[in-house]
């Protein structure tokens, strides 16, 4: 995930906690690739880190080292160390992204200028997302979600 997306993720409900925080402690692009590599797990940030030259003690600084700098981690040491914790891939904020893109997609196929009917609409939709045409109409049933105006990260 890159940057770019994480922060255009932030603008909605779902968007998790955790991940926000890691963005207040390493900064936008490492918490970008941190979310990347370590989506879906936990892991316990070391307690200390030495220098950047010796080899990693533990098998998760060997395995955060390879997304963020050694500076990156020492902060993250500083503000984490020796806690557990869960690295959440985003996915309910990505679902909801995409349930807007789709809403909207939607009213363009179906306006004056799209010239689809609503099954036209739902096919086509359906097959450009990769979805069920089930999930497709389960999605425009639902309200539109009201993402915040401006990136909170």
């Amino acid at each position: 995930m890159t940057p770019k997306e994480l922060q255009d993720l932030s603008v909605y409900p779902a968007f998790p906690e955790t991940v926000r925080e890691l963005v207040r402690v390493l900064g936008l692009e490492a918490a970008a690739a941190v979310v990347t590599h370590f989506a879906g797990r936990s892991f316990r940030v070391p307690v200390a880190v030495s220098s950047p030259f010796q080899r990693p003690a533990s098998r998760s600084r060997r395995e955060i080292l390879k997304c963020i700098s050694f500076e990156v981690l020492t902060q993250l040491v500083k503000e984490m160390g020796g806690c557990d914790i869960y690295i959440p891939s985003c996915q309910k904020a990505m679902l909801q992204k995409q349930a807007d893109k789709i809403r909207a997609e939607f009213d363009m196929l179906t306006g004056k200028t799209g010239g689809y009917t609503f099954r036209q609409a739902i096919f086509d939709l359906a097959g450009r997302y990769h979805r069920s045409d089930r999930w497709i109409e389960k999605v425009l049933k639902q309200p539109s979600i009201n993402p915040r105006k401006e990136a909170v990260i």
